[in-house]
């Protein structure tokens, strides 16, 4: 999403943000997925949670390898036995986008 100046925040419902991920793959060669840095921290009741981690995606369209490395944040808590998420942020790590070698 190109823009001059940051932060940019967007809000898209679950539908709009479902039919962007099914038009993306449409044009998907290859794309990995990790998840690192990970810390989870329960509440003392056990009944709500955080969690902090970092993700980095890679989708590769017409051969160029698109970057996306997040720091994402959740908050859970249980409904009915299950946890829920209640809220997701994830903020851009810029500056930080391309894949280190492994």
């Amino acid at each position: 999403m190109p823009k001059d100046t940051l932060p940019v925040t967007v809000r898209i419902d679950k539908e709009q943000y479902l039919e962007f991920v099914d038009e993306g793959w449409e044009t998907a060669e290859h794309y990995t997925y990790k998840r690192s840095d990970t810390v989870v921290n329960l509440s003392s009741d056990q009944l709500t949670g955080e969690s902090y981690s970092t993700v980095t995606e890679t989708l590769t369209v017409g051969g160029e390898n698109l970057v996306s490395k997040v720091r994402e944040y959740a908050s859970y808590k249980i409904e009915a036995g299950r946890p829920v998420i209640e809220t997701i942020q994830t903020y851009t790590l810029v500056g930080d986008t391309m894949p280190k070698p492994e």
